[in-house]
């Protein structure tokens, strides 16, 4: 699977847990949306540890404003 294939999939699994659609997932801060509390963190840990074969911490994730930020993270990551 190509980045920008993960990327896409991890954009849309994300969109789903956080009960949030894609378009405002790209737009929004990532403390913004009601669902991207402890749990939700969890939730999108596992999704990039699956996608990405990468165990992001909590602190990373806590520090990405934007989903364009998890992106860059991975994409630096490899």
């Amino acid at each position: 699977m190509t980045p920008d294939v993960r990327i896409a999939e991890l954009k849309k699994q994300m969109s789903e847990i956080l009960e949030i659609s894609e378009s405002d997932l790209e737009k929004v801060n990532m403390s913004d949306i009601t669902e991207y509390d402890s749990m939700g963190k969890i939730n999108v840990s596992l999704i990039i540890e699956e996608l990405f074969e990468y165990e992001i911490d909590f602190d990373t994730l806590d520090s990405a404003e934007k989903f364009s930020d998890i992106c860059n993270i991975l994409v630096a990551k490899g």
